[in-house]
């Protein structure tokens, strides 16, 4: 091979490595994962969700959810356990919704679970309260 030769081909491979041409394609890059929000924004239907479960829900059904709050010592029957994913598989947001809304009495639960009629007229906060007890079952 003449040098001119040698140049050329050398040449050529610096061009090619140059636009991003090279025998071996890259490694793929690792798809980022989407970041873990630990806490609902605040003012946000979930934040005053979440607030109100802990204020109304929490001294029963405990702060996660396992029926083991502070006053269910004292309740018969036990406070409902919403970690419990047979139970969560069985129960639709409708049924929550009703519980929720009318007290446990009007669906043939336990009296002792009040109702809360004034989240009729806030919908976006029962439906995220019906999200934290769904994520409690998680």
């Amino acid at each position: 091979m003449t040098p001119r030769r040698v140049l050329g081909g050398v040449l050529l491979l610096l061009t090619i490595s140059a636009c991003g041409e090279s025998p071996t394609p890259p490694a793929p890059t690792p798809k980022a994962k989407a970041p873990v929000t630990t806490a609902p924004v605040a003012g946000s239907p979930m934040a005053r969700a979440v607030k109100l479960y802990d204020r109304r829900c929490r001294m029963c059904h405990g702060t996660r959810g396992l029926g083991d709050g502070p006053a269910s010592g004292t309740l018969q029957p036990r406070p409902r356990t919403f970690a419990n994913a047979k139970w969560q598989a069985s129960v639709d947001d409708a049924r929550l919704r009703k519980v929720i809304l009318e007290g446990g009495a009007a669906v043939g639960l336990s009296a002792q679970m009040p109702p809360n009629a004034d989240l009729t007229k806030k919908p976006e906060v029962l439906t995220a309260l019906i999200a934290h007890l769904r994520a409690l079952g998680t």
